[in-house]
């Protein structure tokens, strides 16, 4: 029942963790959309670990929460907006300081396919590929193929996207296949990753790209 649900999910979100308490201080700022709260925590963070554990242990885990919290009637769409644009002038601030790096062997194109909205992950990639020193182009979402053609590369292409809801037909396999085949050379790559996928019961299999269950394990194959 709906009532089972509710205590289940809430069950769930009360386990303890090293960083509970952070995101219930979090939660607070955001459901009294208390920005002076929520920017203490956040700086509080800030001054003891770097940005790039302070997104992928505390604010990763605090979006799933919120997404949990969206499935139970808990919050509204205010709320998500109003957090997930404090978070992203922070991804946006991260990413103005980092070093711009120089054209290299692989260029890293990251995007949302269409009717696709939630970015907050695929800017945090975009992050970490240039904090490692990678030739990375965020263009955001809403990108259909015909607007990938255009990106030419001598080297190798590697196409990053984040399915939350997929494209509107369903047939992933099928997207795969006419994306590998208009857009991609023989040595480049696709890596795929976000909450659609993790639904499926059997995921899509097509040469040269590649279907990570996770942000976290798309993040640790650049660091290998």
């Amino acid at each position: 029942t709906d009532q089972q649900f509710t205590h289940a999910v809430n069950s769930a979100l009360s386990k303890t963790d090293d960083f509970q308490q952070v995101i219930n201080d979090l939660k607070m700022a955001m459901l009294s959309y208390d920005t002076r709260h929520f920017e203490d925590t956040y700086n509080r963070l800030q001054s003891s670990m770097s940005f790039y554990d302070l997104f992928l242990k505390v604010m990763v885990p605090f979006l799933e929460h919120i997404g949990s919290l969206w499935q139970t009637n808990s919050i509204t769409v205010a709320h998500e907006h109003y957090v997930s644009n404090l978070l992203r002038q922070k991804l946006f601030y991260q990413i103005e300081n980092l070093p711009k790096p120089a054209s290299g062997k692989e260029r890293y194109v990251l995007f949302l396919p269409i009717n696709e909205l939630h970015e907050l992950g695929l800017l945090f990639i975009h992050y970490a590929l240039m904090m490692l020193g990678k030739d990375s182009i965020y263009l955001g979402p809403n990108v259909d193929m015909e607007s990938l053609e255009g990106i030419q590369h001598k080297g190798i292409t590697v196409y990053i996207t984040y399915m939350t809801i997929g494209p509107p037909d369903n047939d992933l396999n099928e997207y795969f296949r006419g994306f590998r085949k208009k857009l991609m050379k023989a040595d480049d790559k696709f890596m795929v990753t976000g909450y659609h996928l993790q639904t499926m019961a059997k995921q899509p299999s097509v040469k040269n790209i590649t279907i990570f269950k996770n942000l976290k394990d798309l993040l640790n194959s650049f660091m290998s």
